[in-house]
């Protein structure tokens, strides 16, 4: 109760508002309210818009536990992405492609995954009924009414520093005057798809053996061992969602709880959740406005794998034992071979928990002032309450050795938006206007502690929750920030006839982090209207055009300001002291990075309105972008400098068509479609002191080992898209079992400033999403295609493990099948160039949703109404792709300048720009059975 009144104090004081910046302070997030505005929606009229919304109705049923899942691939330009089925993984968003270049190794900062979570420069931002910048795990998916993705600059620019990214609007279920109660559940079971396997012990033995093809330093073990079943599982997952709308004191009002279960096929993977939220809505006396309240509190509990195991349990020997010694069981087996360890043994001695609650609330006030103009004030509070675990144990003659690590992470963030509209009507004409001013503060703050511990028992971190145990041996790091954003904003919208109309806008903010020049002003403008008189009943066509400019801000504090963290502890005087470092040079010129766009939208309705669609062009340009690199200097603090300096492009076209194909009393068929197409393009040279030679050309993508410790697989061009993998050509494999690489110039040599070639590309020259949904009497068929065509993935789990010569002289390495299979099996070479060989054309369609629903006649009078329904989700995937999940790869360890390569092993190691992120969680298919019943 202490904690609840405390949080509505602060709402309250915050609802009053605050102005200018604090000392030492800065800020983030975005605008107004702009789910209200009725300007920016654009509904008053019926504008022509590059909004794109889609309610709770056309939401795929399935196991949902993450809000992205409910727009993944059902708006044009919204790439939602996540390979594999890891529970656990998050999943990436690109709207209309990559608007900033920065590098992705900022997260190994201080603090950058705990406070500065909520400032991810490449993500989309979310808002959450009118507060923007929310954790997603705010809102449950269950109850979610609607999601609007907002996608062009010309609107993105009202929400300023925050809107290069797209925004992603969603809206809660909110109270009705229909009482009732509804319960939503659902069982779901997962299991694998297309993993990655090795082979049974009694193929191994024939393998090593004296007429085997792999005889060398491999050995029976004498152990029979299915790694892949040893650490995987059916998935059974659950959710339970419990509604009830109702009238009291004149207002409407919603309550609900949901609980969800998830676990993984991999063994102790898994997600609990636990949401409750309460809302209401009380219209005024005398129609003079409105009230709502919102309160909600998250609480979700999160248990990690390594998702390593999985390409140890391919490669690592059947025949090896699971433990040292049978008769005293607790010591894993660890093969002495590199980047190989026992699955069983990453599975039980690594572990990874975390714990998190959020608590929100908030309070809209709207009151009608004079005629045609009327005011709205918003406050709202979130706090985040985080705790992060983890255990990385080994095994050895001494026993067991553990780093253990426990992290707590508070985040307050406050948010308050006054604003006047006015609505004014004069025969023919109309005008609407939006005066606003937005205030949000964030203040974050938290400790890392860490130890080592050698024992026999299994380590634990827990002991670090309460500081107990030998102090002197833990290391703790505390840290404390806060951030400010302060912003006025005007909206200005004429209409003739409500068929033709110009709107304006313009936002000035400022935000502490950036460095002296801490104030940005967005404008942005629309023309457009109907090309003839329409007939909402038969057809209409609209053209819009847009231009806007949107930001970006830096992800750190620490870009434009002189910071000191700990380092390696120095030896003086007999003892051991805490060191420190500098991490990077500060830049005092940071400005936010810059998005400019042009949009051309058509709308058209034909056939009755049967047929409904949309198209859109665009071509943007994002400037400003910031860039890491390390200078040739340290200038005795660091060698580590942030620039404004990058540049990319985007162009593309999108299409949305939504056709009514059958629609009679006891059967319909709707069908929609869309595809979009997308280019990011790099539009500017590197800094000089950031590569070496030529400025407009660099290379990136160096797997390391095993594999390639020193080969670069992609190249960054100026003027070129990027994702280009650059590698020679082959032409197979001959007779003799060797490599046959394309001699580009002819010179009798292999060379690579001379015959390496741009080989494929990681963008897709297509994205889709078909969404089918038939009804006959009480059934309901809902089919969803999606799929993403002419793109390209390097199979690094192939580069490295395909080659038998590798296998036969790595000791402790089984021969994973891909090696066996004819793609591989002739291949004598000692040597694996890279080579397009192992760059696939992955296209791809998934059926990523098949359900059927039966809703039970609702007799008359009665309100009991139950609905049953069956679905699987990924149930077929059509791609010729080798490896275990064509999906796009938009990054690798958040470098999203080099998409597009699925790799094969470390995870949790911090690399640069050069180095790739790992992993090979498989993709898993689900079977669902739900109900929802209605009383």
């Amino acid at each position: 109760m202490q904690k609840l009144k405390i949080i509505l104090c602060f709402l309250l004081a915050y609802c009053i508002g605050s102005t200018g910046f604090s000392k030492n302070t800065i800020q983030n997030d975005t605008t107004k309210n702009s789910t209200d505005s009725l300007i920016f929606r654009g509904e008053a009229i019926n504008i022509p818009t590059s909004l794109s919304r889609i309610g709770f109705k056309q939401f795929s049923p399935g196991n949902i536990y993450n809000p992205f899942q409910l727009i993944q691939g059902k708006i044009p330009g919204v790439v939602v992405t996540r390979p594999g089925g890891d529970p656990n993984a998050d999943f990436k968003v690109q709207i209309r492609g990559l608007h900033s270049a920065i590098y992705g190794r900022i997260s190994a900062f201080p603090t950058a995954t705990g406070y500065n979570q909520q400032f991810n420069n490449s993500d989309p931002l979310i808002v959450v009924d009118g507060f923007p910048g929310v954790a997603l795990n705010t809102i449950d998916p269950q109850e979610i009414d609607n999601i609007t993705v907002v996608k062009d600059a010309a609107s993105l620019a009202a929400y300023g520093m925050r809107g290069a990214n797209g925004v992603i609007l969603i809206s809660s279920k909110k109270g009705a005057r229909n009482k009732g109660l509804q319960y939503h559940t659902y069982l779901a079971m997962d299991r694998a798809s297309r993993p990655d396997l090795g082979i049974d012990a009694a193929t191994y033995r024939s393998l090593i053996g004296n007429n085997g093809n792999f005889q060398g330093v491999n050995q029976d073990l004498g152990a029979n061992n299915n790694w892949y079943e040893l650490i995987t599982r059916t998935g059974f997952s659950q959710s339970h969602n419990l509604a009830y709308n109702g009238t009291a004191l004149g207002a409407d009002y919603r309550f609900a709880a949901n609980f969800r279960e998830i676990n993984g096929i991999a063994q102790k993977s898994s997600l609990d959740q636990i949401n409750t939220s309460f809302n209401f809505q009380r219209p005024l006396q005398q129609g003079k406005g409105k009230l709502e309240g919102i309160f909600s509190i998250n609480n979700r509990n999160n248990n990690q794998v390594n998702p390593d195991i999985f390409r140890t349990a391919a490669v690592m020997n059947p025949t090896a034992p699971i433990f040292y010694s049978t008769s005293a069981p607790g010591i894993y087996y660890q093969p002495q071979a590199f980047a190989l360890s026992n699955p069983l043994g990453i599975l039980n001695l690594q572990n990874f928990e975390d714990t998190h609650q959020t608590i929100t609330s908030g309070l809209n006030l709207e009151l009608a002032l004079l005629k045609g103009i009327k005011a709205k004030v918003q406050g709202a509070f979130q706090h985040n309450e985080d705790g992060y675990g983890a255990v990385i144990a080994n095994q050895g003659i001494l026993g067991t050795q553990a780093a253990v690590s426990w992290e707590e992470r508070k985040l307050s963030h406050w948010f308050t938006d006054a604003q006047l509209q006015g609505d004014w009507t004069w025969g023919k004409h109309r005008v609407q206007t939006q005066l606003g001013y937005t205030y949000q503060r964030w203040e974050g703050r938290g400790t890392l502690r860490q130890d080592s511990i050698v024992g026999q028992n299994l380590p634990t971190y827990r002991y670090l929750i309460d500081f107990a145990g030998n102090q002197d041996e833990i290391i703790e790091d505390p840290y404390r920030e806060s951030d400010e954003l302060p912003a006025v904003y005007w909206q200005g919208l004429y209409s003739l006839n409500e068929r033709w109309y110009a709107s304006a806008s313009v936002r000035r903010e400022g935000f502490t982090r950036l460095g002296e020049e801490k104030w940005m002003i967005y404008p942005a403008f629309k023309l457009g209207g109907y090309l003839f008189s329409p007939n909402e009943k038969q057809h209409y066509l609209k053209l819009q055009f847009g231009y806007g400019l949107t930001g970006n801000i830096p992800p750190k504090t620490y870009a434009t300001e002189m910071i000191i963290v700990p380092g390696d502890p120095i030896y003086s005087n007999g003892v051991f002291k805490p060191g420190i470092r500098y991490p990077y040079v500060p830049n005092p010129d940071l400005r936010a990075e810059l998005r400019k766009e042009l949009n051309v939208g058509l709308d058209f309705a034909l056939l009755n309105n049967r047929l409904q669609g949309q198209v859109q062009v665009y071509q943007s340009r994002s400037s400003e972008l910031l860039w890491l690199y390390r200078t040739s200097e340290t200038n005795g603090f660091s060698n580590v400098y942030f620039e404004n300096t990058m540049a990319l492009k985007n162009q593309g076209v999108e299409v949305q068509l939504n056709f009514s194909a059958i629609q009679t009393n006891n059967l319909s068929w709707e069908s929609n479609l869309n595809l979009a197409h997308n280019r990011t393009t790099l539009d500017s040279p590197f800094p000089s002191a950031s590569v070496q030679g030529n400025p407009n050309r660099l290379l990136v993508g160096n797997p390391g080992s095993p594999g390639f410790c020193c080969g670069y697989l992609q190249l960054l061009e100026t003027g070129k898209p990027i994702g280009q993998f650059y590698t020679y050509r082959s032409e197979g494999i001959d007779a003799q079992g060797q490599w046959k690489t394309v001699d580009v110039n002819g010179d009798g040599q292999i060379n690579e400033s001379t015959d390496r070639q741009i080989t494929g590309n990681a963008q897709p020259d297509l994205t889709l999403g078909w969404d089918n949904t038939l009804k006959w009497k009480q059934f309901t068929l809902n089919v969803f295609w999606r799929g993403a065509l002419g793109h390209d993935l390097l199979n690094a789990f192939n580069l490295f493990y395909g080659n038998p010569s590798h296998l036969k002289n790595n000791r402790g390495y089984s021969i994973p099948q891909v090696a066996l299979s004819s793609k591989f099996a002739q291949l004598r070479s000692n040597t694996t160039p890279i080579s397009d060989y192992f760059v696939e054309n992955v296209s791809f369609m998934r059926l990523d949703n098949l359900s059927i629903a039966y809703g039970f006649p609702q007799k008359p009078q009665k309100k009991f109404n139950l609905k049953l329904y069956l679905s699987a989700q990924n149930l077929l995937t059509i791609s010729s792709f080798t490896g275990n999940d064509p999906e796009l790869r938009l990054s690798n360890i958040q470098e999203s300048l080099i998409p597009g390569i699925v790799n094969p092993n470390y995870w949790g190691v911090s690399r640069d720009l050069n180095e790739l992120d790992r992993g090979r969680y498989p993709i898993t298919q689900t079977l669902l059975f739900g109900a929802v019943l209605k009383l």
